[in-house]
């Protein structure tokens, strides 16, 4: 029979003082209820786990991607929290809707 292992989670950087031995802890990966609190809650995570660990990581958003949203949300495809939409368009509207999309995405920015 196999056992688990057992760690404490290292919720807040402010706790690092408190912390004996570092190999007892981990650090959790949350998302968002939207796509930029998925990125806030991963540079959370990002920072957390460099001082815990001692580590260099980051997390950036993909800026052409982030536009992309931007551009599909403003279009109506999205809600405020990034869900798809059911929308009240023709075929042909969301067809030059991606169209455009596809265009952007190509582009060198």
């Amino acid at each position: 029979m196999t056992q688990g292992i057992y760690k404490k989670i290292f919720y807040d950087t402010e706790d690092i003082r408190t912390v004996d031995n570092k190999s007892d802890y981990f650090t959790v990966l949350e998302d968002g209820l939207t796509w930029e609190e998925g990125i806030q809650n991963r540079q959370d995570f990002c920072i957390r786990t460099n001082v815990l660990y001692d580590t260099n990581m980051w997390i950036y958003p993909n800026e052409k991607e982030v536009r992309a949203i931007n551009m599909m949300t403003a279009k109506g495809y999205f809600d405020m929290f990034g869900i798809p939409k059911n929308l009240n368009k023709s075929y042909e509207e969301i067809q030059k809707d991606f169209e455009e999309l596809d265009a952007f995405m190509k582009m060198n920015i």
